[in-house]
């Protein structure tokens, strides 16, 4: 699959995943500052907004893996920037994915 159709499949993914997220928490009745709290942020944990938050993750991941990619290999052509960035992108991808699975 080459670059370009993973950022457009990415991308398309993040427009919707997120548009979802964020009609979602505009319609809560109580006010942004009231959803965020601990409590009601517990209580919407389940299996769906799990694999929903899963998704958007992973997308949210290699999605800026494939543009800060982009970047630096023209900043610095003829690199090995992957050996750099993967190591970089799996901890953080592993370590976001804590709250999600835990």
């Amino acid at each position: 699959m080459s670059e370009d159709l993973i950022i457009q499949i990415t991308g398309i993914s993040l427009l919707i995943l997120l548009g979802i997220h964020l009609f979602t928490f505009s319609s809560y009745s109580g006010g942004l500052e009231d959803n965020l709290s601990w409590e009601k942020v517990k209580s919407r944990a389940n299996e769906g907004w799990n694999l929903f938050y899963f998704l958007l993750l992973s997308a949210v991941m290699i999605h800026s893996y494939e543009g800060v990619k982009r970047v630096l290999s023209e900043y610095f052509p003829g690199k090995p920037i992957s050996r750099l960035l993967i190591p970089i992108w799996v901890s953080v991808y592993l370590w976001a994915l804590i709250p999600i699975m835990g």
